[in-house]
């Protein structure tokens, strides 16, 4: 004998969509609070670091990477390594100016060294021996942290004594950052987002240019500069 299924009746169907809505609604919400959580954490980043460049330059007269002063046995950073000066313009101790590509990978790089210098000061933590593979500076999502001087900055249309750059941000965070950073518009003010990955020479990119879904390279300009 064959059983007939029931018919859910009208109030058994509202009360699906009712409980579908909740659910759908909560997942969203769920989804919004980590979202949040992860801009947090890249804006705190930007944060942190124009905190450092100003309270380093504050203790010792220059910019880290840049000061001349370290390496020796009675200077405030015996152990650091200073960069060895070379045409590349990458290397000019003393001048003022944080050279090299915020993506530098070498000891040849002021950039590079940037992050020995803020770590031995106890200003940030990680590894202070730049051939240690956990050595280069990584956002809270995977990507490359990074300060340059506003000549080399990576996107031509922002300016700064110094440039902050955060990569492998996807577009909705690049968006919530410049929100919470600045004026909201990735093409205008002190923080603006351009094409991951890119070292020099890229524009800023409009907020309906950035793909949802993909990946951006985030920087912020500041306007800190070295005591002479």
């Amino acid at each position: 004998m064959k059983m007939k299924m029931r018919k859910p009746g009208p109030i058994q169907v509202a009360l699906f969509l009712l409980l579908g809505g909740l659910l759908l609604v909560s997942l969203l919400r769920a989804k919004t609070a980590v979202d949040i959580r992860r801009a947090q954490l890249l804006e705190g980043d930007f944060r942190n670091i124009a905190h450092v460049l100003h309270e380093y330059e504050t203790r010792f007269g220059a910019l880290p990477g840049d000061d001349p002063g370290v390496g020796i046995a009675s200077s405030h950073l015996a152990h650091a390594m200073s960069c060895a000066p070379a045409a590349s313009g990458k290397c000019m101790p003393g001048n003022g100016i944080l050279d090299g590509n915020w993506n530098d990978l070498g000891t040849a790089s002021e950039s590079y060294l940037f992050w020995q210098h803020v770590r031995l000061a106890g200003l940030l933590e990680g590894a202070t021996d730049p051939a240690s593979a956990n050595y280069p500076a990584k956002n809270s999502e995977g990507g490359m942290l990074g300060v340059t001087s506003g000549s080399h900055s990576p996107i031509v249309e922002l300016h700064g004594a110094q440039v902050i750059c955060s990569d492998h941000i996807k577009a909705s965070l690049a968006r919530q950052i410049d929100a919470a950073l600045d004026d909201g518009n990735t093409v205008s003010g002190s923080v603006m987002t351009t094409k991951e990955g890119t070292t020099t020479g890229g524009h800023a990119m409009a907020n309906d240019e950035l793909v949802d879904g993909e990946h951006y390279l985030v920087c912020m300009g500041t306007g800190h500069t070295a005591a002479n």
